[in-house]
Parts: C-alpha cells; structure tokens; sequence
C-alpha cells in the first residue's frame, strides 16, 4: 500500500484519470482475449523487403519473406494488386536484394545470395556447407522469365549503354 506523507496533497486532472482508465480497459481487453498469438505464428509472418517504384510507369516491386522463401512481387499501377514474380519455394537462406528496374519499368534486375561471412563464404542454410557464390539476375516483369546474368555482388547500369555491368563489391549507381 502506498503512504501518502501528511501534509502532501495529491491531484489527479481529468485527463489523467481518462487516460488511467483508458489503459486499464486496454489491459484488460488484451488479457481477456479468447485468441493469443503465438511465437511460431509472429516469427512466421510475411514480410516485404527492398521496396522500388519505378520512375514514371506506376510500378512497385519488392521481396516478400514468408517463412523463408523469398520471392518477388510486383504490384501495377492503377490497382496495386500484388502478383509474385519468382517462384522460389524453399528455404534456402538466399537473400535477394539490390532489385532495380530496366529501362521502361520491363525487367528486374537483382542479387541473389548473401554477403559473404570472414571467410569469404555466402550464408547458406540447406545449401552447400561451402556457401553460394551471389549471383545477378534478370526477371522479365511480363511472363517472368528469369535468366542469371552471371556471378556478381552488385551491378551498374551506364550512362552511355543500357547494359549492365556486373563488378563485385557493393551496388554502384549512374
């Protein structure tokens, strides 16, 4: 029980009081409630990653992590309905990331597999013990024909050409 020293005048503001009540309600909601989530279903939830726009087509895409297996989604503008792209339907542990689109918003390119660790090996969790060489990839947005570019960390995209250039090390812009 908590002693109030004599002499000491304690005063609550409405909007304390509202506020009290309002958390103790909260609280006692959350506590009451039949459904409870668990670790398993908060850790497994989907995710999305590596959100692009393209400039001037209305286009979104982006990597969805569910339980694992990544995949690219694409969204088009004026709906916004999400569509995957890539089909992958394991848990690999291969990241995907740096996705940038192609001249008028009609490829994806992007990197697959992790950063390698300090010993020069990529992350890898059912794969090769040895670890997975990262590697660049293109993805058609219509039909989703996907063909590896070659082995790479990063690409760049000239000015002068509409090739790219896979390099090792990290992303490089125009």
């Amino acid at each position: 029980m908590l002693r109030i020293p004599e002499g000491v005048t304690v005063r609550h503001s409405i909007l304390e009081r509202a506020l009290c009540l309002n958390v103790l309600v909260l609280v006692a909601s959350l506590t009451s409630a039949q459904e409870r989530f668990t670790i398993e279903q908060i850790l497994s939830s989907p995710f999305p990653s590596e959100l692009i726009a393209a400039a001037n087509h209305g286009t979104l895409a982006w990597v969805q992590n569910a339980e694992g297996r990544r995949n690219i989604w694409i969204a088009l503008a004026p709906d916004y309905v999400g569509r995957q792209l890539t089909s992958y339907d394991s848990d690999d542990g291969r990241e995907l990331s740096q996705l940038r689109f192609g001249p008028g918003a009609n490829h994806i390119v992007f990197v697959r597999g992790g950063a390698p660790n300090r010993q020069a090996r990529s992350r890898t969790h059912e794969a090769s013990p040895m670890g997975l060489a990262q590697s660049i990839w293109i993805l058609a947005v219509e039909g989703g024909a996907l063909r590896e570019i070659g082995e790479g960390s990063g690409f760049s995209r000239p000015k002068t050409r509409t090739s790219l250039l896979p390099c090792i090390g990290t992303l490089m812009e125009p």
